[in-house]
């Protein structure tokens, strides 16, 4: 028999390929819910008028829409070419999915123009909307004063080491944000950080509560900065650099000094993409507690699929009792789908209403009659 796994050949996309934000978004499609006595509060902090300014969602908020200001938005953004409703952040699988739904692409995740991000609890992210800075925070209520704690590098850590043969070590598996704030892996807001790298007159740069984001790009280590006053190896960081053994980090009469892994540098600059490239729509299952329903990816190239239960009818296959042989369509258009049920016996359905036909758009829910997706973005 078929297995459930078994998709068209012309369907294979990126999903396999090492994304531009690889270890930001790893992981994403199996993620597992997490129970809801374990669940955060997603954050986002604002970088308003030169201030930081903080907006915190309880657990039971599942949906958070970011866009222009004055049309109703949990996060309200300015730019003239900021749309209504320009991104959307989804809860879904114990996961946050901030996903770009604007017509243009302004969007940068770490530095780097993407469509989508994907938080895991514990994990924050830099996402920039067309020049605002945003701060994004998944956990437990991670609080209390920032801290600078000494240790041993590991094999892939890189670290900063002060006057006293001290070293600092950070994680390169996902992003390390650099500032004040308590969450940041870099914490310029510990006594002992401002007291053992830091000048008297610079000392008011790095209470800042977010100045910059550590990243790690196609094997690369990178840094990226909130302000061109904050340079790496003399250069402005406004976008991604690459961090070499012994760059310094430097603001007035300040330097500090990295110590980066051979297995994160090289010789060869690393390209930052100026746009995120091919769009990648996919439906991932909601509830998939045996591993046997199959991720449907739709590569903007692709116009038209079918989904249903035959090969011989459908495109993508779901060997599931309950589709039709041909069971809905798909028709693409850019950032939204055009769903179609093809007369199946059990229905289709959109947020829980059935449907004939209608426009789906990310962060929606499809299901094929009881079986679940989830509208987004490949990884």
């Amino acid at each position: 028999m078929e297995s459930s796994k078994t998709k068209i050949e012309s369907f294979k996309t990126i999903s396999n390929a090492e994304s531009t934000l690889n270890r930001t978004l790893e992981g994403a499609k199996t993620a597992k819910n997490v129970p809801a006595s374990q669940d955060g509060q997603l954050r986002c902090f604002q970088l308003v008028d030169e201030e930081w300014r903080s907006k915190q969602f309880m657990p039971n908020v599942q949906t958070v829409s970011i866009g222009a200001e004055g049309m109703g938005n949990e996060i309200e953004i300015s730019g003239d070419d900021v749309d209504n409703q320009h991104m959307t952040a989804k809860k879904f699988n114990g996961r946050w999915y901030l996903m770009e739904v604007g017509k243009k692409d302004l969007t940068r995740v770490n530095g780097v123009p993407a469509r989508q991000a994907v938080l895991a609890l514990n994990e924050s992210v830099a996402v920039s909307i067309g020049g605002n800075p945003l701060v994004f925070d998944y956990s437990m209520g991670r609080g209390g004063n920032a801290v600078l704690t000494a240790g041993h590098p590991g094999p892939s850590d890189f670290h900063i080491e002060d006057s006293k043969g001290l070293k600092f070590p950070f994680s390169a598996e996902t992003a390390c944000l650099v500032g004040a704030n308590p969450l940041c892996g870099l914490c310029t807001g510990a006594t002992l950080f401002l007291d053992n790298f830091t000048q008297s007159s610079d000392k008011h740069f790095f209470k800042r509560q977010f100045i910059g984001v550590f990243s790690v790009i196609n094997s690369r280590l990178m840094f990226a900065s909130f302000d061109e006053s904050l340079t790496l190896d003399g250069k402005p960081a406004l976008s991604p650099q690459s961090v070499s053994d012994g760059s310094e980090l430097a603001v007035g009469q300040s330097t500090i000094k990295l110590n980066v892994p051979s297995e994160l540098t090289g010789p060869e600059p690393v390209e930052v993409p100026d746009s995120p490239g091919e769009s990648v729509l996919a439906l991932l299952p909601v509830s998939d507690p045996n591993n046997v329903l199959p991720d449907i990816e739709i590569p903007a190239s692709m116009r038209s699929i079918t989904i249903g239960r035959s090969s011989k009818v459908s495109d993508v296959v779901i060997l599931e009792p309950n589709l039709s042989r041909k069971h809905s369509q798909c028709i693409i258009y850019d950032k939204t789908i055009m769903l179609f049920d093809c007369g199946s016996s059990n229905g289709t359905f959109v947020n829980g209403e059935k449907i004939t036909k209608k426009t789906i758009h990310l962060g929606d829910t499809v299901s094929f009659g009881d079986v679940s997706y989830f509208f987004c973005y490949a990884g």
